[in-house]
């Protein structure tokens, strides 16, 4: 028969296990929940990993369009620190409030009137440039025009050339029947005849390219 001291001992023996197992159970517990944190953290690591190859890739694409962006946010934020060192420059010499909205409200007329201003002018370049138009094409007009009667003038001096040619040779021949009163009295009646006809039509030519001229 077991004792009963012997019976406590087993019982604080079994009670020992226990807390041990359940320490266990709790150690097992948190060593699969650390597990599967580091696994998780792994996965992101990885994933982090490969997104940060690819910013790099992507860097490295872009790396002399974002040189350019920082120097440009480089440059604005210069002028933007100097507008700011101008602002309270310029806010530390204020007395009121009421100045300020009244400049505010000055600034705000003056940027009023340089947009009608600007819309102003943009309509009068559209009325030069269309003005503009017009006459390149009127002048493009005349210029053909005279052109053709510049060539038209040049065919009646060069008509003008041939009738002094005739003119002359026809007088030739005149003076050289006149110094032959053998000759035929026809052909000399004739020839002034030509004579005078030809003299008609070097008259009315030259009428004729004094109008050209004078138009």
């Amino acid at each position: 028969m077991v004792s009963n001291a012997k019976k406590q001992e087993i019982d604080v023996s079994c009670e020992d296990n226990d807390k041990k197992l359940q320490e266990l159970d709790i150690e097992s517990h948190t060593a699969r929940t650390n597990y599967k944190e580091a696994f998780e953290n792994l996965d992101r690591a990885r994933k982090a990993f490969i997104d940060s190859q690819q910013l790099e890739l992507e860097f490295s694409n872009k790396k002399e369009r974002l040189i350019e962006i920082k120097g440009q946010l480089v440059a604005d934020l210069k002028e933007t620190e100097k507008l700011i060192a101008e602002s309270l420059e310029d806010l530390s010499n204020r007395e009121t409030n009421d100045v300020l909205e009244a400049e505010s409200d000055s600034l705000r007329q003056q940027l009023f009137d340089s947009r009608e201003k600007l819309v102003e002018a943009r309509g009068r370049l559209q009325n030069i440039v269309t003005q503009t138009t017009d006459r390149q094409t009127r002048l493009s007009a005349i210029k053909e025009e005279l052109e053709a009667w510049m060539d038209r003038i040049s065919q009646a001096e060069v008509r003008m050339s041939d009738l002094n040619i005739r003119q002359n040779a026809e007088i030739n021949e005149l003076e050289r029947l006149k110094n032959r009163p053998d000759e035929a009295q026809s052909q000399m009646k004739r020839l002034s005849e030509t004579k005078s006809a030809a003299e008609e039509a070097r008259k009315m030519l030259l009428i004729n390219l004094l109008l050209l001229k004078q138009n």
